[in-house]
């Protein structure tokens, strides 16, 4: 009975390849480049057709008249074989008793999340799958089954058969360090993340090693809370925390429940151009290295012009209230109460197009009709401008 192949994903290549060709002089297959229906190359994403090109050329190769893969290697090992083995030449070459113990759990706890098949059919689409389940040490388990994998793909002699998989289908995957697994409505893990090492900074005692990480991260948490409220007109404490299921893209609105608020009242409040950011993030590919938390400081060029445009209009007007003019623009300079009264004096369309919001999150956020200031900002410039004396 022939042995089955799963392809595998040459990445020096840059396509999937399968073992199911023609016998070499070296009497094992060579490798033949799969084919998807419309005649081209498979591609990174395309496992889903790895099996239907396998068995085309099967089908091929049977109408041909030679056997499926007779001759290649040995008879099939199970993965359970491979790992019960694979165990035995670790105690074999005296291995330490706790590399022997990470091996044998990594490899049946894989085992059991992918089930007792051959060895054969093991291919990098077993690793993704594997990597989107819930749990920790993925990487771990990654080495222990890709270094098994290794050793059944090497030729060893005094072993039946010498050589029990062709190649290792797992050589040139990279695993990603920290996956996530995302479900319809994941919670929002890097806030929880984030709330989860304050915690833990906050109770452990200080000491020279711990304490810049602790000031890296209370900045950080600083500057993201900040740069979300700017945006929202969420509170710091309020935005620790935050879950999608408190996020709705579709109405554009931000709803917190009572007993989260500061005032212990239901609050709805506005995203603004941080809905499309927020909807960027939450169709992040699973895994994906980098995760984006809020933006920072303005990093555009065009962000970097609407700055240079604000200020050339805000300085006179800022002079006159003895006010400074910040030398970066950082997003929650926005509560300040300078730029509150700017706003007024330039407009809400002129704002709006400045600051990326739409004149609707700016009455929302900013507008506050019992502020004197806020209310005169618009004459006292205009005074100014026309050369008459500022109160």
């Amino acid at each position: 009975m022939g042995r089955k192949f799963t392809g595998y994903w040459d990445q020096t290549k840059g396509r999937w390849r399968a073992a199911i060709g023609e016998i070499g002089p070296s009497g094992r297959r060579r490798p033949v480049v799969l084919v998807g229906p419309n005649g081209k190359p498979l591609g990174p994403n395309d496992a889903a057709m790895v099996r239907w090109a396998i068995e085309r050329q099967r089908a091929e190769i049977a109408a041909a008249g030679q056997p499926p893969n007779e001759g290649a290697v040995g008879p099939p090992w199970s993965l359970a074989d491979l790992f019960r083995e694979y165990r035995r030449a670790a105690v074999k070459a005296r291995r330490r008793a706790r590399t022997v113990a990470d091996i044998d759990f990594h490899c049946r706890r894989f085992l059991a999340a992918c089930g007792n098949r051959l060895a054969c059919e093991i291919g990098p689409e077993d690793w993704f799958r594997y990597e989107r389940l819930p749990g920790g040490a993925k990487r771990q388990t990654f080495n222990v089954v890709r270094a098994a994998l290794e050793w059944a793909a090497r030729p060893i002699s005094g072993r039946e058969p010498a050589q029990v998989i062709d190649r290792n289908p797992w050589r040139g995957i990279r695993p990603v360090r920290n996956p996530r697994p995302r479900g319809d409505a994941p919670e929002w893990d890097q806030t929880r993340a984030i709330l989860r090492t304050m915690r833990a900074y906050a109770r452990s005692p200080v000491s020279p090693r711990g304490r810049p990480r602790r000031t890296r991260v209370s900045r950080w948490l600083r500057a993201a809370c900040f740069t979300f409220g700017a945006y929202t007109g969420c509170r710091t404490g309020e935005t620790v925390g935050l879950t999608w299921k408190e996020v709705d893209l579709a109405a554009g609105i931000v709803r917190l429940d009572p007993d989260r608020a500061k005032t212990a009242k239901r609050r709805s409040l506005p995203l603004g151009r941080c809905a499309r950011l927020i909807r960027a993030i939450a169709s992040l590919p699973e895994r994906h290295k980098t995760w984006v938390f809020w933006p920072s400081s303005c990093k555009s060029a065009r962000e970097a012009e609407h700055w240079r445009w604000l200020r050339e209009d805000v300085r006179p007007w800022a002079a006159t209230q003895g006010r400074a003019i910040p030398a970066r623009w950082q997003p929650y300079d926005l509560r300040r109460g300078w730029a509150t009264d700017a706003i007024e004096a330039l407009g809400e369309d002129r704002a709006a197009a400045v600051l990326g919001h739409s004149p609707e999150v700016l009455r929302t956020i900013y507008d506050r009709p019992g502020d004197r200031r806020a209310r005169t900002a618009g004459a006292e410039v205009a005074a100014f401008r026309a050369g008459r004396k500022v109160k």
